[in-house]
């Protein structure tokens, strides 16, 4: 859980106010339920932290609906630019699911958002990847295990 990661590193991370980056799709940005919009992920975010005293400023959220782990990439630069994270939390994968994509190409644009963090020195917590497609859809194909 991501909360616990933060709790238990958040000191060794930074000196200053830790710095929380939100990075995904519906599942984990704002949504509007019953007409009221809500924070998402981010004030569950928050909460932990607040019990834990870690000095942080309030989690950042850059989740966007209907987001694909390729839609984002133009904008990682910018947003790290911008933001300042020390931590960023992805959660990308359903929305990539229902398109006509590979796991392996899933799996390299994922390594291309998150080296890109990386790169920028903010470390990367990756949370709740889940494809919800039929066992038979080319996201679940994958090359046999090497003989040992």
């Amino acid at each position: 859980m991501p909360t616990r990661l933060l709790q238990e590193n958040a000191t060794s991370v930074v000196d200053s106010p830790l710095r929380v980056l939100i990075l995904g799709d519906s599942t984990y940005g704002p949504v509007v339920q019953d007409s009221r919009a809500t924070t998402g992920y981010r004030s569950e975010l928050e909460r932990p932290l607040t019990w834990a005293n870690v000095p942080h400023v309030p989690p950042m959220d850059r989740s966007v609906v209907g987001t694909r782990v390729g839609d984002l990439l133009p904008y990682v630069r910018p947003i790290i630019d911008t933001d300042h994270p020390d931590i960023v939390i992805v959660a990308f994968g359903t929305n990539d699911a229902a398109q006509p994509d590979t796991l392996t190409h899933f799996e390299e644009l994922y390594g291309q958002l998150c080296g890109q963090f990386i790169a920028a020195s903010v470390k990367v917590i990756v949370c709740s990847i889940q494809y919800s497609g039929p066992p038979q859809s080319p996201a679940y194909v994958q090359a046999p295990a090497p003989d040992q």
